[in-house]
């Protein structure tokens, strides 16, 4: 695949960015159903790579790049890699999302609708082939920001937003590999990688939410809901703990219709209460040592 950047175009521009980590066998199929779609790719992989990531990513965009250290969040890691960025559009993918052909034909279309400032697609759970397995498929994922609009928290499970109008096209898919079988072992595996996210983000807030990069956003004045749960994290953590993770689940698992997809969608909604829930109580026993007394 040529690095050239192709035809000067009338059109808004749209770059994608793929944050990811040894992913070898996955990237490919990401970055072959966008390769002949966006204007530009930027790869940031997390940390040292130690197996074929860069090679395959090399091959279809010279804007690779990898981190001196393992965040082991994609989200600690967005909001400087979007600062490089200079499009009019962003497309948000991870290394086992592809492009459905459909939205490939159709996603710079998209950009042309001036009431538009991002777009949520259909995440069908597919094979290593392609194939749709069952009914596993979930709604409501946003992929695609007009640049300008957007803004992101450098925590984890805080995925970029908008200021604007966002556009619910649930006739059109971003295909999800699923990489595990969601079996019980696999909701234990989602308990420890939360915790551990949990833990690496409060170690982040303790410094305050002032201490969080972010991308577009002002902590101390935004009022948009992710820089607003930032701050009841900070420094509200009891609230955050009664309130964040029950309504996250709630909205995810009966409002968008998880339950429908089995163990799948029962660990899909459990994913980010788990994470909100422990930060909540890392940040709560924080509060508590400050306060003990000296002995």
């Amino acid at each position: 695949m040529s690095n050239n950047p192709g035809p000067t175009r009338t059109s808004p521009t749209i770059a994608a960015l793929l944050v990811v980590h040894n992913e070898e066998h996955y990237i490919r199929g990401a970055l072959e159903s966008i390769a002949d779609t966006v204007d530009s790719i930027m790869v940031v992989h997390d940390g040292p790579c130690s197996d074929r990531t860069l090679e395959i990513a090399k091959a279809y965009t010279n804007q690779v790049r990898c981190t001196a250290d393992i965040h082991g969040s994609a989200e600690f890691i967005r909001p400087r890699a979007l600062a490089q960025i200079d499009a009019d559009w962003v497309l948000i993918l991870d290394a086992d999302e592809r492009l459905s052909p459909d939205l490939q034909r159709i996603l710079r279309s998209l950009t042309g609708d001036p009431a538009a400032d991002s777009y949520g697609f259909s995440w069908p759970y597919v094979d290593n082939a392609h194939n749709r397995i069952g009914n596993l498929n979930l709604a409501g994922k946003r992929f695609l920001f007009r640049r300008s609009m957007m803004y992101t928290i450098g925590l984890p499970h805080m995925t970029p937003d908008t200021y604007g109008r966002n556009v619910s096209r649930p006739d059109l898919e971003v295909w999800h590999v699923m990489k595990h079988n969601h079996g019980w072992g696999q909701l234990r595996r989602m308990f420890r990688v939360n915790r551990k996210r949990a833990r690496q983000a409060a170690n982040v807030l303790r410094k305050g939410a002032g201490a969080v990069e972010t991308y577009n956003a002002d902590v101390a004045e935004n009022r948009a809901g992710n820089v607003r749960k930032l701050r009841l994290l900070a420094t509200h953590p009891v609230i955050a703990l009664v309130i964040v993770p029950l309504s996250i689940f709630f909205r995810r698992y009966f409002l968008l219709g998880y339950f429908r997809t089995g163990l799948s969608g029962l660990h899909d909604a459990l994913n980010i209460p788990v994470y909100y829930a422990w930060i909540s109580l890392y940040r709560i026993r924080d509060g508590l040592k400050r306060k003990a007394p000296a002995t």
